[in-house]
């Protein structure tokens, strides 16, 4: 039953449009209804969200390969982060903020005409509001400054100033804090946990949700602000994921048009344009690692990555793993294997979050291991034995330590591959693509048409944060030097 709620909700997607106003009971199209139930807003937000977060589609996600997951066998624009032609910038941004109006919709709704009591109401409220923070913290960690204060304001208001990004965290941490004090497990989601697909509405997985990107915004500002990243890092770890079985994940589903978007792109397609990169091949396999063989097809044996940058051959090379070319691989955004490599860094930081930097390295290798892989628990303790895996000898620094293993554990999710790496500057194995000679990316490009858009914002907002370009930074960005 549970998985027909999730295909039925899915499929009123697909049919369910909304107009911006009627009048006076003219004109009313009773098939396409002018406000849609907040359940399926919910449910189309988290839809966009997720496959805009998992997927690998070139026109807007491609930081699988700008982490060089991965590579194209023959259009190396956007490997080479050639990203302007595509708009790809344009189009990140454009469902997040499509998805944050449609989350703002559902909470305006509930607000205005919900019966439910006022816990429940509470709760639903908070649900959202972690999700739109969820949402404003990948657009500040992917742009930089970007439109805040004023934006979602429709027709009242279409040329939004751009609010500065550290602005904008120290309010996302305010609205983070407010939305957990306000989760109740006394009181259930009501009516909109029909729409929830990642936790069906509950209350306590919600909880370690907020807590969990609470933690991994903290770390984020360690290295401009420290007072508070350890007190919001402390704050929030006691609540964080505590297994698996916590992970922020949408269930895709083996039929169009709901199924992995990764799936779409390698095999619904027909195509053959991408191949695993050089760099993560020889990073992954000299550690005997048992998630190789998931991560890559074994097409050719030994496993190797092609250059990455340049146009290579599909059977020369190792395809991406069985996982990525499955309709229902489910999407995670956030999971507990990053949640203890994040506890390890805390430690690293001095920060007191229980534990050690050691046991949570070794708890978030096993995470991920356990989640991908039949490894038993002898496999496990024979690759930990590894010097070039125990954390005592694996790197020169904690940086490279976490950095490295975390990267192998967050394969196929590059956003956030990007966010850690920008962090820790780890691995530091990423090559120039030749065509370009471009460095790593710090940020993405704003959207191609906001200079005609929003032109005078967007001009104070390029000038704040050193050029619209891909090697200007985020506030938090500031040990990286590159590649």
């Amino acid at each position: 039953m549970k998985n027909m709620k999730k295909i039925f909700l899915l499929a009123l997607l697909m049919v369910t449009t909304y107009s911006c106003e009627d009048f006076e009971g003219w004109n009313v199209d009773t098939k396409n209804p002018s406000e849609v139930p907040p359940a399926f807003l919910i449910t189309a937000a988290q839809q966009s969200m997720f496959r805009e977060m998992v997927g690998m589609d070139v026109n807007a996600n491609n930081f699988g390969m700008i982490v060089q997951n991965w590579g194209q066998t023959t259009y190396q624009d956007e490997a080479n982060y050639l990203f302007r032609e595509r708009d790809c910038g344009g189009n990140f941004w454009t469902t997040h903020y499509f998805l944050l109006g449609d989350l703002q919709e559902a909470a305006r709704l509930i607000t205005e005409n919900s019966v439910e009591e006022d816990g429940v109401v509470k709760n639903q409220i908070a649900m959202i509001d972690l999700m739109m923070v969820y949402s404003w913290s990948v657009l500040v960690d992917t742009f930089g400054y970007i439109p805040y204060s004023q934006a979602l304001q429709g027709n009242e208001n279409l040329v939004p100033v751009y609010d500065a990004d550290s602005a904008i965290y120290a309010d996302l941490f305010r609205r983070l804090d407010t939305a957990l004090n306000s989760l109740s497990e006394s009181n259930s989601m009501g009516s909109v946990a029909s729409g929830d697909l990642v936790y069906d509405g509950d209350v306590a997985s919600w909880k370690m949700f907020g807590n969990s990107l609470k933690l991994r915004m903290a770390l984020r500002i360690a290295d401009v602000d420290a007072a508070t990243s350890k007190s919001m890092a402390e704050q929030a770890a006691a609540g964080v994921f505590m297994s698996n079985a916590d992970n922020a994940a949408f269930p895709f589903e083996m039929t169009t048009p709901n199924t992995n978007p990764n799936w779409e792109t390698l095999v619904q397609s027909g195509r053959s344009d991408y191949i695993m990169a050089e760099s993560f091949v020889d990073l992954i396999v000299p550690l005997n690692d048992p998630r190789t063989e998931v991560y890559m097809q074994d097409n050719v044996i030994p496993y190797v990555g092609g250059e990455y940058g340049v146009n290579s051959a599909y059977g020369d090379f190792s395809h991406i793993g069985i996982p990525w070319h499955t309709e229902n691989t489910e999407g995670i955004i956030i999971d507990y294997a990053e949640v203890c490599f994040m506890l390890a860094e805390a430690n690293e930081r001095g920060y007191t979050v229980g534990g050690s930097a050691e046991a949570w390295y070794e708890l978030g290798i096993q995470a991920s291991m356990e989640y991908w892989t039949d490894a038993s628990l002898e496999d496990f303790a024979d690759y930990m034995a590894q010097p070039s895996v125990a954390y005592d000898t694996a790197g020169d620094s904690w940086q490279e330590k976490i950095g490295n293993q975390k990267h192998l554990a967050l394969f196929g999710r590059g956003w956030e591959a990007w966010g850690t790496w920008r962090m820790l500057d780890y691995p530091d194995t990423f090559t120039r693509p030749p065509i370009s000679g471009l460095a790593v990316p710090r940020r993405m490009y704003y959207p191609n048409n906001e200079p005609q858009l929003n032109g005078s914002n967007y001009d104070a907002a390029v000038s704040a944060i050193g050029g619209d370009e891909l090697d200007s930074k985020v506030f938090w960005d500031v040990t990286g030097q590159g590649n």
